[in-house]
């Protein structure tokens, strides 16, 4: 199922302007204008190039989450709010099919008040639903479908 979604995630991307590639991370980091993910040693964001990479050893949530710095954010990851562009991912993870995946990965997303992960099953999906709200009125869910801000 995950390489499945992958490709489709990589289809996805592609459709808006934006390539996934795999690569080795620490080869990029000291590269211009590539940001490595700040918790995870295997993806990084080339914001301007509109590019995600990641090594052989990314897990499925956290590229759906570098992605959405790329393509739901207006401002390149060191200038985006991490939970701006939440409810997008929650919409993404759903479209191909790895919900499950991605609520894992984001189990230690600080929230205002407790990690996502610490949540019950019927919080998280009203955190989820008011995130999707949000994500509807910044204009990165258009018809439900997950949208780019960049194109």
């Amino acid at each position: 199922m995950t390489d499945k979604a992958y490709l489709a995630l990589k289809a996805f991307a592609r459709k808006h302007g934006c390539r996934i590639i795999e690569a080795d991370i620490q080869t990029l980091e000291d590269k211009p204008g590539w940001s490595p993910a700040p918790y995870c040693n295997n993806l990084a964001v080339h914001w301007e190039g509109m590019i995600v990479a990641h090594d052989k050893e990314y897990l499925l949530g956290e590229l759906i989450h570098e992605l959405g710095h790329v393509l739901a954010c207006s401002s390149p990851p060191e200038k985006s709010g991490e939970l701006n562009f939440f409810g997008w991912e929650w919409v993404v993870a759903c479209k191909f099919g790895v919900e499950d995946l991605w609520r894992e990965s984001c189990k230690d997303y600080a929230l205002n008040y407790s990690d996502f992960g610490d949540l019950s099953r019927p919080e998280q999906d009203r955190v989820l639903l008011t995130a999707r709200r949000a994500a509807v009125k910044r204009g990165l869910i258009k018809a439900g479908e997950p949208v780019s801000v960049r194109r």
